[in-house]
């Protein structure tokens, strides 16, 4: 399994090297590379790297901040993913990666290293660097639809109504 962790690794990190190359030079495939190597990272890597690293922390809560933290990080990778690609779940993926960060890997992350000593310095500093990336990204969240999707949606709408009226 490590050597599955190595190859998806050294692949992704690989894609995204040569795809932004080709996206740099306009040259083709740029946009299949950088495509795959993040659903390679998403799908593959992260959780391969999840699986691994929670057989070796015996704590349950170390198992937790683990999982959250991979489920996190692939549901970034997705909701980046769908934005790029435009799908129209685009919104729901990204205020469910928001809420997993901020609701469950960042309280547990928290509060899980403020009560050893030895790490409380390390975490607080992390901690405020997670709510801040998280935080700047919500910035970038729109919470209201585009008008464009409004009116897209309604022209749908409209023309589904006429199709099933039809005799």
């Amino acid at each position: 399994m490590k050597k599955a962790l190595i190859i998806s690794g050294t692949m992704s990190a690989a894609g995204f090297i040569i795809g932004s190359l080709f996206k740099l030079m306009f040259w083709p495939g740029a946009g299949a590379l950088l495509i795959a190597s993040i659903l390679l990272v998403s799908l593959v890597f992260l959780p391969l790297l999840c699986i691994i690293n929670v057989r070796e922390k015996p704590a349950v809560r170390d198992r937790l901040i683990m999982v959250s933290g991979t489920m996190t990080g692939s549901l970034y990778c997705l909701s980046m993913l769908s934005l790029l690609q435009r799908w129209p779940i685009k919104h729901e993926i990204w205020m469910i990666t928001l809420g997993v960060c901020f609701f469950l890997f960042i309280p547990l992350y928290f509060f899980t290293g403020i009560r050893n000593h030895a790490t409380r310095m390390n975490t607080i500093i992390s901690t405020v660097l997670l709510v801040a990336a998280t935080g700047v990204q919500f910035t970038m969240t729109a919470l209201r639809p585009e008008r464009t999707t409004v009116v897209k949606q309604a022209a749908l709408t409209a023309s589904a109504s006429k199709f099933v009226s039809q005799p």
